[in-house]
């Protein structure tokens, strides 16, 4: 925690909502989610949730937007790339992160590996360009997935190949994935 009480808080995934529920003296406070899911999460915690869109871009402009003074605490996991707290604090905003969860990468089983070589359609749905990365290097050789992806930035490390199979959501959040899937289904069924 910071040594200064935070006075708004910053979501940008549920799991940081459910690292921050172990805290009592964060209840009640404003908080500046990611989206919708999110909101809701921090809501239902007893926060003063607020949507700010669906991505690390969004929530900086409307806490700039919103000209909140601070200190606010961005309580996040592990891995990262919008750099919020520090971007906030450099725009004035005093802004302290807290690193509350981590996901732990796991090996692609053999199941999943051989689903992938086989000769069906397969759908791989990427939330972050983490995971894509790391479902790129597990893929198997000659895989050939239809691939969803939650943003341009989550498309980053895939090559031309995915590319060719892949849908980027339209809106970074779980409707904007469920809409690609379904795009992509209905391309699958054409081939």
């Amino acid at each position: 925690m910071p040594d200064e009480p935070p006075n708004g808080l910053i979501f940008t995934s549920q799991n940081g909502v459910l690292g921050s529920v172990r805290v009592d003296s964060l209840a009640g406070l404003p908080a500046f989610c990611v989206g919708p899911q999110t909101t809701g999460a921090a809501t239902a915690a007893g926060y003063r949730a607020m949507d700010c869109g669906g991505d690390a871009e969004a929530v900086i402009a409307a806490i700039l937007d919103q000209t909140h003074k601070g200190p606010l605490l961005h309580i996040r996991g592990e891995h990262g790339r919008g750099r919020i707290a520090e971007r906030l604090t450099e725009a004035g905003i005093p802004t302290d992160e807290c690193v509350a969860y981590r996901q732990v990468s796991e090996p692609m089983s053999d199941a999943a590996a051989k689903l992938l070589k086989g000769g069906r359609p397969v759908i791989a749905p990427l939330f972050s360009p983490r995971s894509a990365k790391l479902f790129y290097n597990a893929l198997p050789t000659a895989a050939a997935p239809w691939v969803a992806v939650i943003s341009p930035n989550a498309a980053e490390p895939l090559d031309d190949m995915l590319r060719r199979r892949m849908i980027v959501a339209d809106t970074p959040d779980a409707q904007g994935m469920l809409d690609a899937i379904a795009g992509l289904l209905a391309a699958s069924k054409q081939t």
